[in-house]
């Protein structure tokens, strides 16, 4: 019998419920490639029980082999995570719609945020992802391959290709923003986890540090003029 998405959702999800499997993951979303044997340390299990979980995330679509180099190194695989982003927005939607509203809500105090439950806190992380995912996107093709303006008619681009060709063409004349992106990706893909996790109910600590490293690099971006630009080039989520 051929699977469907709930299938593929339940392998994801399912890949995220074990914390040595999540480590692995934050570790991969925060920087490069790694060999087996760097991210088995700190594990204090055998090496075969530890490629079983890696085995695990493979076959969930999470993580994926580099053999560009001499022995095989993991990285993330960022589109794995994808289905994630659109099961919370159809979860926001089975809900009533996005939660913005009620998260952003002016004149919120510190105290009260620190205060928040778990529920609330997710849901001010659903409302955040659901928020710059498009903008990530846009992010990510800017940094791998961006369309080639030049070669393309600006009127045959969708606005996201569109951005993320004028996102290429400003990293060229200023390299010193694709540390920038590329921590902030990081931080979205971590954020992104964590959440799945949650929702799922794992026990994490770690989500509003998180989510609030991410907000304070979004209005970062904001404050520079060029970023700015390119962000208001994304079509807002609907």
């Amino acid at each position: 019998m051929p699977k469907g998405p709930h299938d593929h959702l339940d392998r994801l999800f399912a890949a995220l419920a074990d914390a040595t499997r999540r480590d692995v993951l934050m570790r991969l979303a925060a920087g490069e490639a790694a060999a087996v044997s760097d991210l088995a340390r700190g594990h204090a299990m055998a090496l075969p029980s530890f490629t079983q979980h890696l085995r695990v995330l493979e076959e969930a679509g999470l993580i994926q082999s580099d053999r560009s180099k001499h022995r095989r190194k993991l990285e993330l695989n960022a589109e794995g995570l994808q289905p994630l982003v659109s099961w919370l927005a159809g979860y926001c939607i089975r809900v009533g719609g996005p939660l913005s509203a009620q998260s952003q809500a002016p004149g919120a105090s510190e105290a009260s945020t620190v205060r928040e439950g778990t529920t609330s806190q997710l849901g001010r992380a659903r409302t955040l992802i659901l928020e710059v995912a498009p903008v990530m996107a846009v992010f990510e093709r800017g940094l791998a391959a961006p369309p080639t303006l030049q070669e393309e008619p600006a009127d045959g681009l969708s606005p996201q290709a569109l951005a993320a060709g004028y996102l290429g063409l400003l990293l060229e004349r200023l390299p010193d923003l694709r540390p920038q992106l590329t921590a902030g990706l990081a931080s979205y893909h971590q954020l992104l986890i964590l959440a799945a996790a949650v929702d799922q109910g794992a026990p994490v600590d770690d989500l509003k540090p998180a989510a609030l490293a991410l907000s304070r690099m979004l209005y970062a971006w904001r404050s520079q003029p060029a970023l700015r630009r390119v962000i208001d080039m994304v079509p807002r989520a609907a």
